[in-house]
């Protein structure tokens, strides 16, 4: 499992009253994503992020290579997850 609360980032789109907000990673042993929840006002734009990741089996590495998302994102938020 991978925690971050999402308003401690150096930066991050938050909504309105989003201090809270939260994403939380499930991935197995290879890190590959298999589950995600979030808390906050984008939560549903970022799971939507990573429905392809999850539901294609692929590398977060070949997703962060090959994936250019619209700054300020998800991307943003989890850029130093996988590297």
């Amino acid at each position: 499992m991978i925690n971050l609360k999402l308003a401690d980032a150096d930066f991050a789109y938050l909504g309105v009253n989003d201090d809270g907000a939260a994403l939380t990673l499930a991935v197995d042993g290879h890190n590959k994503v298999v589950g995600i929840s979030e808390v906050s006002q984008s939560a549903a734009d970022d799971v939507d992020h990573f429905l392809p990741l999850i539901g294609l089996n692929i590398d977060p590495q070949v997703w962060n290579q090959k994936l250019l998302s619209v700054f300020p994102a998800l991307a943003y938020k989890i850029r130093d997850i996988f590297d």
